[in-house]
């Protein structure tokens, strides 16, 4: 288990590696289902993902997945800010 939560880890410093933070707590609640968070920390932004599964595993993967979307739609934007013309800010007189 310790070895996948490292992986997962490395996995988001590699697609990230502005990151600053990357913590990972996984908990069983009272219902007896695994939660994982996933906690990322940018100097811009700090990016979380709390999923609920019966299994450790699953809820791992879920949280993955939707830091994932979080890191690309993150990165997409920001990529799309710094390729707009600087005239699109400025209205003309």
């Amino acid at each position: 288990m310790i070895k996948k939560i490292e992986k997962t880890k490395k996995h988001i410093k590699r697609i990230l590696p502005k990151s600053q933070a990357v913590d990972i707590d996984i908990k069983r609640n009272q219902t007896g289902n695994f939660v994982s968070k996933i906690h990322v920390k940018t100097p811009q932004k700090v990016m979380h993902a709390q999923k609920t599964d019966p299994s450790f595993m699953g809820s791992l993967d879920k949280s993955y997945q939707a830091i994932v979307r979080q890191i690309h739609k993150y990165k997409t934007k920001k990529q799309r800010r710094h390729s707009e013309p600087l005239s699109e800010h400025f209205e003309s007189a």
